[in-house]
């Protein structure tokens, strides 16, 4: 249990902390960036979590699945962005399936509309991103199907 309550205070910092690293990533000024990060960190939503939804209340899941996103298409042939996103969506759905499922669903949504706004129907192909999500959520399907 203490684990559990330790991570539960711990992921406020670690919010911060990924907010930073993906403002830093998106280009933003220093000020700014510690500014931005501790105010998205603070919204109401994220502190009203802890207080009844503790499954919920990792904050940091969702800023880190779209830094892993940004740097994966910033450097496309590091895979070990599309290697990590595939860890943490496999953690967040062990953790809580419906986070996990969202926070796919998101990545997913994310590479569809870069791959119809930014690229050209005729170099179109699927892209690993996608494999890696529905490989995850396949993965978890077929792990607890047996339960």
């Amino acid at each position: 249990m203490a684990v559990f309550n330790l991570s539960i205070l711990l992921s406020l910092p670690l919010c911060v902390l990924v907010l930073s690293m993906l403002f830093k990533e998106l280009g933003v000024s220093a000020w700014k960036n510690v500014l931005f990060s501790l105010a998205v960190a603070m919204l109401n939503p994220l502190l009203f979590r802890m207080m009844g939804h503790l499954t919920m209340t990792y904050s940091w899941a969702i800023p880190l699945a779209i830094l892993f996103f940004v740097r994966f298409k910033k450097e496309p042939g590091k895979i070990r962005y599309m290697v990590g996103s595939f860890f943490l969506l496999l953690l967040l759905l062990w953790i809580h399936p419906y986070l996990g499922v969202m926070t796919a669903g998101l990545v997913l949504l994310a590479e569809l509309i870069d791959v119809s706004l930014f690229r050209k129907l005729k170099e179109w192909r699927i892209p690993l991103w996608i494999i890696g999500s529905c490989s995850t959520l396949d993965a978890f399907y077929h792990q607890f199907q047996a339960y």
